[in-house]
């Protein structure tokens, strides 16, 4: 299953805010090189026994894929997420998911999964870029604030970082 949408953002704001939550979710989560960062989840039970899923990260290209595979005794799913700038500056993220099986039985019932689960998948897309664009306004609003409102205030920062390094010295 397939999905797109643009969002009115540079993609470099977009690919920040995106993978701020996989910081939060993986712990193990570096900056310079996030492949290979895993998590396990108990998701449930079957005949009575826990069912635990591994999710990883099993690419990573700065501002332009994430990649995170999820898997299972029973099933396998790959979730990607690719990142492109558009002519005009705003950037098209497009989702993907496919799965796999190790048996003909479970091969079943993801083809049947995948029936029902067609309109879940939008709909989650259209959440996951919905919550995106809502972060991504906080954000850039929270960064614009920040910014000094004139000269006279940039260069009062400035003098106190100054006099902070100065005393930090003695």
């Amino acid at each position: 299953m397939k999905a797109s949408a643009t969002i009115n953002y540079a993609v470099e704001d977009v690919f920040y805010i995106f993978t701020r939550s996989a910081k939060r979710d993986f712990k193990d989560f570096k900056e310079e090189s996030p492949k290979g960062s895993k998590i396990t989840k108990n998701i449930g039970k079957y005949k009575g026994k826990p069912v635990e899923c591994t999710i990883e990260i099993t690419d990573f290209i700065k501002n332009e894929k994430y990649e995170i595979t999820t898997s299972s005794e029973f099933s396998k799913c790959k979730s990607t997420y690719e990142f492109k700038t558009d002519k005009d500056g705003k950037t098209i993220i497009t989702f993907e998911e496919t799965q796999g099986s190790e048996s003909i039985f479970s091969l079943m019932g993801i083809l049947f999964q995948r029936f029902l689960a067609k309109r879940q998948f939008k709909s989650r897309f259209n959440n996951i870029i919905e919550n995106l664009e809502a972060e991504l306004k906080t954000y850039l609003s929270n960064v614009e604030r920040s910014k000094p409102k004139n000269k006279e205030e940039w260069y009062t920062i400035i003098d106190l970082e100054i006099i902070d390094d100065f005393i930090k010295m003695w």
